[in-house]
């Protein structure tokens, strides 16, 4: 599937190229939902950019305990 972004007027509408296969299971899904096929869309989007900035949230705070057990590993010796 690819994503491009286009300016019409002073909205940004995006134009999705799948497969006729993609194309239902997203309207099929949408339907289940009971969203407009754009609101769905939309709201896949939003679920995948919260669940990443979380994980970089965990990531960071995995690098700043590595980095303070490095700290103490080295004030030990």
């Amino acid at each position: 599937m690819t994503v491009q972004a286009k300016k019409v007027t002073n909205r940004t509408a995006l134009l999705i190229h799948c497969s006729r296969q993609e194309a239902e299971q997203i309207r099929h899904a949408a339907r289940k939902e009971r969203r407009t096929i754009s609101g769905f869309i939309l709201n896949a989007v939003l679920s995948k950019f919260e669940f990443e900035e979380r994980l970089e949230g965990r990531r960071q705070n995995y690098r700043e305990a590595a980095a303070e057990a490095r700290r103490v590993a080295v004030s030990n010796k």
